[in-house]
C-alpha cells in the first residue's frame, strides 16, 4: 500500500515513503532560494550561475578506469580526497544527460561531501567529455554494466568504508535499475541518493516533446549532438544527418536503440525505465524529486506504488525544478542537505 502524506506547510515537502532508519525530523526544511523561485528559474540557475567547486585544499588524482570488455572503451573520473585523515565514505558520482564531472551540480555535490569528510569519485560516462576519447560507443539510460566495472576495478583503499552512490538525471535511472536489479556489487553499497530521476522515460520525453519546453528539448538535443561528435567517427554506420534529429525520441531511434541492440527507442524506454525496478530495491535509497519539475511530470512519482520495505526514502518537494533544489539560506541544494543525515545512518 503507498503511504501518501499531505505536503506541510511547514517543510515544503512531501514523503512519498520513508525508510526505516530515517528520522523524518533530520530533513531540513525546503524554501525556493529568491530570486530562483518557480520551476524555470530553478532549473536554469544551474546553467546561469557557477559555484565553487572543490579547490586546493583536496588532493585530486584523474583516473582512467578499464571496462570488463576492453573493446567498450574505459571511463575517466576524477578522484578527490578529503581533508581529514580517515574518509567516513566513498562517493561515486553520476551526472546527467549532456553533463560531465564540472557540470555545475556535480561540481557542488562534491564540494558537499568533501567537506563532510567523505572520498568523491565523480565519473565521466561512456563517451562523455574526456572518456569519449576512449570510446567507441556512449552511456544511456540503462548502462549499468558500466557501473559494476568501474566499481570492480576501484582500489581497495576507496572502498573500504563503504560506497555511496549519488546520480542525476538519467544517472539517477542508472542507479534506480543498478539498485533493482540485485546487482552482485550491492553488498559495496551502503546506501544511495537519485535526485530528478525520469523514472518512466518515455512518459517524460513526452512532456519535454511540448512546444512550452522548446529551449530545454534544444538544450538537450545540442549537448546530444555535441557527444556523438566526439565518439562518433569512430562507430560503424554512423547516421549522417544528425541535423536532422530534432528530439531526443529521434536521437534514441536513430543512434541509442541499434548502438546498444535495443529494437527501437520504445524498445530502450521499456527495459531500462527506472521504475520497474523499483520493488527489487533493498539497498537503502533516497529519492528526491520536485512537483514542479518542468522535465519529469510528478504524477508518474504520486502514482508510483512504493514499496513499504524501510530501504527507500522517496520525497517530493513543492518546488525546486529538475536538478535545481536552490534554498533558501544555503549555498547548497536541498537534496544535498537532505542526503547526509540519510547517509549517516547507514554507517551506523
Amino acid at each position: 500500500m503507498t503511504m501518501r502524506m499531505a505536503t506541510s506547510q511547514d517543510t515544503g515537502f512531501t514523503l512519498l515513503c520513508r525508510s526505516s532508519g530515517l528520522d523524518e525530523g533530520l530533513l531540513p526544511p525546503f524554501r525556493a532560494r529568491f530570486p530562483w523561485l518557480g520551476a524555470h528559474l530553478q532549473t536554469a540557475r544551474n546553467n546561469l550561475v557557477l559555484p565553487r567547486g572543490p579547490g586546493r585544499e583536496f588532493e585530486r588524482k584523474d583516473l582512467v578506469l578499464p571496462l570488463r570488455a576492453a573493446a567498450l572503451g574505459k571511463l575517466t573520473g576524477r578522484l578527490e580526497e578529503p581533508a581529514t585523515a580517515r574518509p567516513v565514505g566513498s562517493i561515486v558520482m553520476l551526472h546527467g544527460l549532456g553533463g560531465e564531472i564540472d557540470s555545475t551540480y556535480m561540481r557542488l555535490a562534491a564540494r558537499f561531501f568533501l567537506e563532510r569528510g567523505y572520498r568523491v569519485l565523480r565519473l565521466n560516462m561512456r563517451g562523455a567529455a574526456t572518456s569519449a576519447q576512449y570510446c567507441q560507443t556512449h552511456y544511456h539510460a540503462g548502462l549499468t554494466s558500466d557501473i559494476e566495472d568501474v566499481i570492480g576495478a576501484l582500489p581497495g583503499q576507496v572502498r573500504r568504508q563503504g560506497l555511496y552512490l549519488v546520480g542525476f538525471s538519467l544517472g539517477a535511472n542508472i542507479i534506480l535499475k543498478l539498485f533493482g536489479e540485485a546487482s552482485p556489487v550491492l553488498d559495496q553499497i551502503r546506501a544511495g541518493l537519485v535526485v530528478s530521476a525520469p523514472l518512466d522515460l518515455s512518459r517524460s520525453l513526452r512532456v519535454i516533446d511540448r512546444p512550452g519546453n522548446w529551449i530545454y528539448r534544444r538544450y538537450l538535443v545540442a549537448k546530444l549532438r555535441q557527444t556523438h561528435r566526439l565518439v562518433g567517427p569512430r562507430i560503424a554506420g554512423r547516421p549522417a544527418q544528425l541535423g536532422a534529429i530534432a528530439g531526443i525520441r529521434d536521437y534514441d531511434e536513430a543512434v541509442v536503440a541499434p548502438m546498444h541492440g535495443f529494437r527501437d527507442a520504445a524498445d530502450y524506454y521499456a527495459k531500462c525505465s527506472g521504475k520497474k525496478f523499483i520493488p527489487g530495491i533493498r539497498t537503502p535509497l533516497l529519492i528526491v524529486h520536485a512537483a514542479n519539475d518542468p522535465w519529469v511530470p510528478a504524477p508518474i512519482y504520486r502514482d508510483q506504488v512504493w514499496p513499504q520495505n524501510g530501504a527507500i526514502t522517496a520525497i517530493l518537494t513543492d518546488d525546486g525544478g529538475h536538478m535545481g533544489f536552490h534554498a533558501a539560506g544555503s549555498s547548497y541544494p536541498w537534496y544535498l542537505r537532505a542526503a547526509a543525515p540519510f547517509f549517516a545512518a547507514q554507517a551506523e
